[in-house]
């Protein structure tokens, strides 16, 4: 499993050098945030504010794409929890 990590980190960097993206039809993954980071690093934070002002509660795909880099829920959202955690209202 590590190999195959090591060689997508590579391809994405070589995409990225290139003026390429790290991602394609189907979204950034849970395994490319990191990258889309890289990619993009002035634009995540206006997505994160795009995503608190609709999903104030964090019931909206939680845990993906916008979470710190540990994996942990986005901390500046007062609503966030966890992947799995069910919705409070």
């Amino acid at each position: 499993m590590k190999a195959a990590e090591d060689l997508n980190d590579r391809l994405v960097d070589r995409a990225l050098a290139m003026d390429g993206t790290c991602t394609g039809e189907h979204g950034i993954g849970l395994r490319k945030m990191a990258s889309l980071q890289k990619e993009l690093p002035g634009a995540i934070d206006v997505m994160r504010a795009i995503k608190r002002e609709l999903d104030p509660l964090h019931i909206m795909n939680p845990g993906k794409v916008f979470t710190d880099l540990s994996g942990a829920p986005d901390s500046g959202n007062p609503g966030a929890r966890a992947a799995g955690e069910g919705a409070t209202f």
